[in-house]
C-alpha cells in the first residue's frame, strides 16, 4: 500500500513537470522553426514545431463529416512526453472524446481518458496502448528528424 502512495505520488510530480513542459513549449512556440505546415482541402491541418534540432511539437487536424479530431505530441529532449486527442462535434460543439497521455522518456506512466478517470497501468490496454504510442512517436521522430536534418526540403 505504501509502495502504491508512492509511486502514486511519482507520477503526479511527474505529470506535473510534463504539464509545465507542455506550458513551456506553448507559451514560446512563436520563437521555434516551423518544420511542416500542411492544410488539408478539408480544412485539417498538420504543423511541426522544432527548437533548433529537436522536435517539440507536432499538431494534427481532421476533419470527418461534422467532427473534427485534434491531436497533439510534445517531445522534450528527443522523446515523447505527452499526447491528447480531442474530437468535437462542429455541430453542438460538445467534446466527444478527450484522451490525454503522459510519457517519462518515452515510456507512457498515465492514460486518463475522457471522464477524467485513469486507466490502470496493469492492464493489457494500457499496454497495448503504451506499444502503439511508441511505435508512432518513433514514426514521428524519424519523419521529422530528417526534415529538422535536411533544413525542411
Amino acid at each position: 500500500m505504501l509502495g502504491q502512495a508512492i509511486l502514486a505520488q511519482n507520477d503526479n510530480t511527474q505529470i506535473a513537470g510534463i504539464e509545465k513542459t507542455k506550458q513551456y513549449i506553448n507559451n514560446n512556440i512563436v520563437n521555434f522553426k516551423q518544420i511542416e505546415a500542411l492544410k488539408g482541402n478539408t480544412g485539417g491541418y498538420r504543423n511541426a514545431y522544432a527548437r533548433g534540432k529537436e522536435l517539440q511539437l507536432v499538431t494534427f487536424c481532421a476533419k470527418d463529416q461534422s467532427i473534427s479530431k485534434y491531436v497533439e505530441w510534445y517531445f522534450y529532449n528527443g522523446h515523447m512526453i505527452y499526447a491528447e486527442q480531442n474530437w468535437i462535434n462542429d455541430t453542438t460543439g460538445v467534446v466527444i472524446d478527450n484522451e490525454k497521455f503522459y510519457l517519462n522518456a518515452s515510456h507512457p506512466i498515465a492514460w486518463i481518458q475522457a471522464d477524467n478517470t485513469a486507466v490502470d497501468t496493469t492492464t493489457p490496454q494500457f499496454k497495448s496502448m503504451a506499444t502503439q504510442l511508441q511505435a508512432y512517436e518513433k514514426t514521428l521522430q524519424d519523419r521529422y528528424t530528417a526534415m529538422i536534418n535536411d533544413g525542411n526540403k
